[in-house]
């Protein structure tokens, strides 16, 4: 390979596809590439250097991920304190779908930032991109990869942590949602949020826990629209389960890889896990998968396209190299795991969604209290202003009283003084003129 190439390379799958196993194949390589892992995660935004450091062998172990010797971000390290300038937070989840015409300014912003910061051919292992897939190959040209893993183990394996369901809900709240996939969550009955701040995030997410039906219906609605959307913009399809298996498929792809200008690379180790089912199982996923597939014929794909899912799920993939006895131990032993989780997620479902209602109800009743509460404090002011007007009356007889016993009192004031001319000399001695008077006046 011409290491002076640094015409990038984009890795793209959805989750639990075996994309850590094929970042990790490049970042071994001595062919100078320089692989950003998931640069489309969210934990990116909060995550400093020294965080980014501890990232790696815990989370390996957790998540049933390949070792590799060095931390999952490694390559951010020395621009953790840039990425938040570059990286808004709605590229996560938000801006899932870019259909063509859409403004890609954010992601192209951020894409070219890390192509320019990497130390060697930039790789990118993205489980975030299937639906702008044609958008970055458009922007960006380069070598596009899709990985691809049977559905129905890897739903499976989305069941190693609640986190991978919650990226569904939040993919199924982002803008531009394509037709076919509107139908399906309308039908899910999933609540919708409008704000993407964290808390109210989380806690939408906590009341849609979904049973295995609503769960696998919403994962493999998702995984045909990356199928059909994602996987013709690319350059090459991977299909994980064959590359684990075959080593003839593993020199095929080398092949094709080498001719796109990708080299160096080594697939010797691929072993993702795979599962068998018996017939009583298949029931549960081809009756969910020919829903989707009518919707999506409903809504315009063609009949060539569903004729290539319904092949590529009739593949039944069995383990090799274990005898007959193991086998059968082994399809019970996953039968049983597989009941016991479709069971304990209905269970959890069912209470989230009682738990769900039981919230519903506190709050009508706290509503109720409040306005309860506000008929108490209106019929409290109503008695304070009442009480107000009696003061106001009081105020004002207290000042009648007075005027009343001022008038009174000037009243005595003139009775004292009449008395006292009654009673005077001059009042006696012009008695007989006011008789006279009066005679006068009566006449």
């Amino acid at each position: 390979m011409n290491k002076k190439d640094k015409s990038p390379i984009f890795i793209h799958s959805l989750f639990r596809s075996g994309s850590t196993y094929l970042f990790n194949v490049f970042r071994r390589s001595n062919s100078g590439y320089w692989c950003y892992q998931e640069p489309l995660n969210e934990h990116l935004l909060l995550l400093d250097t020294n965080q980014m450091q501890e990232v790696g062998k815990e989370m390996a172990r957790y998540l049933n991920h390949p070792q590799i010797d060095k931390p999952y971000y490694y390559e951010f390290q020395m621009i953790a304190g840039e990425i938040k300038n570059t990286f808004p937070k709605e590229l996560s989840y938000y801006q899932y779908f870019l259909p063509a015409g859409s403004d890609v300014s954010n992601l192209k912003d951020y894409f070219t930032f890390l192509s320019n910061r990497a130390q060697g051919r930039p790789v990118f292992q993205c489980c975030r991109t299937s639906g702008r897939t044609a958008c970055l190959k458009t922007e960006f040209g380069g070598v596009h990869i899709f990985l691809w893993r049977h559905p129905w183990n890897q739903w499976w394996s989305y069941k190693i942590d609640n986190y991978f369901d919650q990226r569904n809900l939040l993919i199924a709240n982002a803008q531009n949602i394509p037709p076919f996939l509107t139908e399906v969550i309308s039908d899910l009955e999933l609540e919708q949020f409008n704000s993407w701040e964290k808390v109210e995030q989380q806690t939408s997410l906590n009341r849609n826990r979904l049973d295995a039906p609503r769960s696998y219906k919403l994962f493999y609605a998702l995984w045909c629209h990356a199928f059909l959307e994602a996987k013709p913009s690319c350059d090459i399809a991977i299909n994980i389960d064959q590359l684990s298996y075959s080593d003839y498929y593993r020199k095929d792809i080398l092949n094709n890889l080498d001719n796109l200008g990708v080299q160096g690379i080594d697939f010797s180790d691929c072993d993702m896990p795979q599962s068998i089912y018996v017939q009583s199982e298949t029931g549960f996923y081809n009756e969910i998968e020919q829903e989707i597939h009518d919707l999506l014929v409903k809504h315009g794909y063609s009949q060539y396209e569903m004729k290539e899912l319904r092949a590529l799920n009739e593949e039944r993939i069995s383990l090799a190299k274990v005898s007959q006895v193991d086998k059968n131990l082994i399809v019970s032993k996953e039968m049983t795991a597989r009941k016991i989780v479709k069971r304990y997620e209905a269970e959890l479902s069912n209470a989230m969604s009682n738990l769900s209602e039981v919230e519903t109800k506190i709050k009508e009743a706290e509503a109720k209290v409040e306005q309860a509460e506000a008929k108490v404090e209106q019929a409290e002011a109503k008695v304070e202003q009442a009480e107000a007007k009696v003061e106001q009356a009081n105020g004002k007889t207290d000042q009648a009283e007075v005027l009343a016993q001022q008038a009174e009192s000037k009243v005595n004031q003139v009775e004292s003084k009449l008395e006292m001319l009654y009673r005077s000399h001059s009042w006696r001695i012009t008695a007989p003129l006011r008789s006279i008077m009066n005679f006068l006046k009566n006449q």
